[in-house]
């Protein structure tokens, strides 16, 4: 079964106001301790994952900015033009919305085993984010601002159980940004069957 997202008319401006880049990447490097804001972003599938995991040479405060650019992208001027879509923020964890970075909008069509893949991938990545937002969420503001690399306790204070905490929630991290790499795969593979100039599309979310 081959279903395709219908076209509707195309978007002339985003509704809303522009908004500064997301704490990410620079050139695909990390800093050492601290990250920058960029200027220039980048397409969903251009980030490089690699250097982000197993990165604990930053906070963890510095590291969710990070793990959140993979959570609601921001597209940039190009994305937008190949798939004629808004410029406003992606929820990478809406089924909807993908299907549109995918490019739905411009006649990509979709297979019942895509909806198959993309629904449990999609499922994976919301239980990975949930518990990532709990464990964060349960640390202290302290323990937040600190960069933990490693934890030798052999007591159970309520500090080195913290420490834990805070380890296992890169741990969490970490596997939440390999289900980000699969994802970029998918998208990748579905963007290279796009017909340029094929028509467009919107989220709904836009309509009015």
């Amino acid at each position: 079964m081959n279903i395709t997202l219908p076209n509707v008319p195309p978007v002339t401006q985003s509704l809303d106001p522009p908004r500064p880049p997301p704490m990410a990447l620079n050139n695909g490097i990390l800093g050492t301790g601290l990250l920058k804001k960029v200027n220039e972003r980048k397409s969903f599938c251009s980030y490089d994952i690699i250097p982000l995991l197993e990165n604990k040479s930053i906070s963890l405060n510095e590291r969710m900015r990070v793990i959140d650019a993979f959570h609601i992208h921001a597209p940039i001027e190009e994305e937008c033009t190949l798939l004629h879509i808004p410029d406003d923020r992606i929820n990478l964890l809406n089924l909807k919305e993908l299907l549109y970075l995918c490019g739905g909008g411009v006649g990509v069509r979709f297979t019942s085993e895509d909806f198959f893949l993309m629904k449990s991938l999609l499922n994976e990545m919301k239980v990975c984010w949930d518990s990532i937002d709990h464990k964060y969420k349960s640390l202290s503001p302290a323990m937040r601002k600190k960069i933990v690399i490693n934890c030798s306790c052999e007591t159970e204070s309520n500090i080195e159980k913290e420490l834990l905490e805070a380890i296992s929630l890169h741990e969490t991290m970490d596997k939440y940004l390999l289900l980000v790499k699969n994802l970029q795969r998918y998208v990748q593979e579905k963007q290279s069957t796009i017909v340029p100039f094929q028509g467009g599309g919107k989220f709904d979310r836009f309509m009015t």
